[in-house]
């Protein structure tokens, strides 16, 4: 009896096993998480990218409806897109006068030039019209001009009371309008973009030199230019989308490429064809970016 009590003593002095993991075991644990998170994060990271661009080649899409849907309600011409060449053009009064063919205003070169809209947008009082440029050409025409037969640039009537807007073809997102250059014309910007707004070329102005967005140089955000033919010889050259018109988004990386002065961007791969040109979506890229389209 004394012997089994010493036994039992003895067992019950035996260290008991502690259930859970080990540092060895908690250490290998963390080391097959971060190979399975290594593994995963370009996936996933290409993912998000591709749903962007994705988001953006949609939103070009509608916008090039849009501005579709504008020729056909104004004599089958499409909307100027404010370069120093349509200005000079008349272009801009012709498309307005047909739009309010009761204006009373008087619209050549020299109003317009001198023309402004009363009132403060994005705080600038009484922006001038001929600060418009190509990007805030699509919110311009898109957005709808007012129901104002004898000055449709002014949105109060005679007793200063606000009217109500015509003609509106796009629907935009008031969080992606911005005034990139302080102007008092806003921009439309993608969704995941906050640098480099939606450009519009008409096909009348793809050979000016003139036709450039921003007009500034250098650019933080490099310039957009209408794409030309690369089959084409140059000169005379001609534009990707002949008789129709380009929308350009500078991509992910918020830049539309190389801002060479009085330089002609071919399409595909060709002169001044940057590596910040390549992640670029256009509504002739048929929703993918032009390194892709041109391959």
């Amino acid at each position: 009896m004394r012997v089994r009590n010493c036994r039992l003593a003895a067992a019950n002095m035996q260290p008991r096993s502690k259930s859970g993991f080990t540092l060895i075991e908690l250490l290998i644990v963390l080391v097959i998480i971060g190979i399975v998170v290594a593994l995963a994060l370009p996936a996933i990271t290409g993912a998000v990218s591709t749903a962007k661009r994705a988001r953006m080649a949609m939103e070009l899409s509608q916008l090039e409806s849009a501005i579709e849907a504008y020729k056909t309600a104004n004599g089958g011409e499409y909307p100027p897109d404010f370069s120093p060449d349509s200005i000079a053009s008349g272009l801009i009064s012709t498309h307005l006068r047909r739009a309010f063919p009761r204006n009373t205003v008087n619209m050549d070169a020299n109003w317009w030039a001198n023309a402004y809209r009363p009132g403060t947008y994005f705080g600038v009082t009484n922006p001038m019209f001929k600060n418009v440029d190509p990007a805030e050409a699509i919110v311009f025409w898109l957005s709808g001009l007012v129901n104002n037969p004898q000055n449709p640039l002014n949105p109060v009537d005679a007793n200063g009371n606000l009217i109500g807007q015509a003609k509106v073809y796009f629907d935009f997102r008031p969080e992606q309008l911005r005034d990139l250059d302080g102007d008092g014309w806003p921009e439309y910007y993608p969704k995941d973009v906050s640098t480099a707004p939606y450009v519009y070329f008409e096909s009348h102005t793809y050979l000016s030199p003139l036709a450039v967005y921003p007009q500034v140089n250098p650019s933080p955000i490099g310039q957009a230019r209408p794409y030309l033919d690369a089959t084409v010889p140059i000169p005379p050259g001609a534009g990707v989308y002949p008789n129709k018109f380009q929308l350009i988004c500078g991509g992910l990386d918020g830049h539309y490429g190389a801002d060479v002065p009085n330089a002609r961007k071919l399409f595909p791969v060709g002169e001044n064809y940057t590596l910040e040109d390549r992640d670029n979506l256009t509504n002739f890229s048929e929703g993918k970016t032009l390194d892709a389209k041109s391959r």
